[in-house]
C-alpha cells in the first residue's frame, strides 16, 4: 500500500510539473491539456489528476496534463506549445479567442449546479476593515490581473463603490489564490485580498477560516470553460465533450472527481455567454 502511495504521489508530481513519463504502450492517441494554475502544486494535484485519469479512460484517448507556473505563463504555454485544449476562467478564455481561436467545449457548473461563480474581498478578521469604502489607500493582494473572479470581477465593485482600482488602492499580485489568502493570515503585505469565492471552501481544513473577514461579494460571472482551437481534431473533441457530460453526480465515482474541481458536472458551452466579462474589462481599461 504505501509503494502505491509513493507511485501515485510521483505520477502527479510529474504530471504537474511538465516532465514527460515514459510512453505506454497502449497505442492510445495522446492529447494535451493545459489548466490555469489558479491554486498551489498541492491543491492542483489534488484536483485535476483524478480528473485527467477518468477523461483518460472514458475517453479512450492518452490525456497528458501541461502545466504552468502562473497567469501568464499560462497564455505563454497555450499559445507556444501543441496542446488540444485548456481549461480556464472566461476572461483567459477570451484572449484566447483573439491569439488562438479558441472555442467553449463544456463549461463547468459550480459546486452549487450552476454555471456562474463569484469573487470575495478579504481581510484578516482583526484588521478593523469592515467595507469596501475602507479599502481606498490600501494595499490589496490578488494572485494576477487576468483572474476574472480574482482579480477583475473585485476590480469592478471597487468601481463601482467609486474607488479606482488603478488609483486609490495599491495592488499587490502574490501567488495562487489559496496562497494569497494564506498571505493575507499571515499578515504579509496586503491589507485584503482579491479570491475566488469556492476558494475558501478548497482550503478547509487547511486554514481556520474564523480569522478571515468577507467584506464584499462580486457579481456572478461565468465558470470556467474547457476549450478547444483551430487546429483541435473535431474527433477527438467530440470524444472529450461526451466523456465530461457523462459525468453526474448520481455516480459516487464520478462524485469524488467532481468534488475534488469543486463542480457538480458540465455543460455544453455557450460562446454568448462569455460576452459580459468583455464589457467589464473594457470599463476597467483592461487590455486583452
Amino acid at each position: 500500500m504505501k509503494l502505491r502511495r509513493f507511485l501515485g504521489v510521483c505520477v502527479a508530481v510529474f504530471a504537474l510539473t511538465g516532465c514527460h513519463l515514459p510512453a505506454t504502450p497502449e497505442g492510445k492517441r495522446l492529447i494535451r491539456i493545459a489548466v490555469l494554475p489558479a491554486y498551489s502544486l498541492e491543491v492542483m494535484t489534488k484536483k485535476y489528476v483524478p480528473f485527467m485519469e477518468y477523461l483518460s479512460r472514458e475517453s479512450g484517448l492518452k490525456v497528458e496534463y501541461v502545466s504552468s507556473l502562473s497567469y501568464s505563463d499560462y497564455l505563454a504555454v497555450v499559445e507556444g506549445s501543441r496542446v488540444d485544449f485548456g481549461l480556464q476562467n472566461a476572461l483567459i478564455f477570451q484572449i484566447l479567442r483573439k491569439t488562438r481561436s479558441a472555442y467553449p467545449v463544456v463549461q463547468a457548473l459550480g459546486s452549487k449546479a450552476v454555471p456562474v461563480e463569484r469573487g470575495v474581498i478579504v481581510t484578516h478578521a482583526k484588521s478593523g476593515i469592515q467595507e469596501i469604502g475602507q479599502l481606498k489607500g490600501k494595499r490589496i493582494m490578488a494572485t494576477s490581473k487576468r483572474a476574472l473572479a480574482g482579480y477583475l470581477a473585485q476590480a469592478d465593485r471597487l468601481r463601482e463603490a467609486g474607488i479606482d482600482p488603478e488609483r486609490d488602492v495599491r495592488i499587490i499580485l502574490g501567488g495562487r489564490q489559496d496562497e494569497v489568502l494564506l498571505k493575507i493570515l499571515l499578515g504579509e503585505k496586503a491589507d485584503a485580498a482579491f479570491i475566488r469565492e469556492d476558494v475558501l471552501e478548497a482550503v478547509r481544513g487547511r486554514v481556520d477560516l474564523t480569522r478571515i473577514r468577507i467584506i464584499g461579494y462580486t457579481e456572478y460571472f461565468p465558470t470556467w470553460c474547457l476549450a478547444a482551437f483551430r487546429e483541435t481534431d473535431p474527433t477527438v473533441v467530440a470524444k472529450v465533450q461526451e466523456a465530461l457530460l457523462k459525468l453526474t453526480t448520481e455516480n459516487p465515482e464520478h462524485v469524488r472527481i467532481l468534488d475534488g474541481l469543486g463542480a457538480a458536472g458540465f455543460i455544453p458551452a455557450d460562446p454568448e455567454r462569455y460576452e459580459k466579462v468583455l464589457e467589464v474589462a473594457a470599463a476597467l481599461r483592461l487590455p486583452l
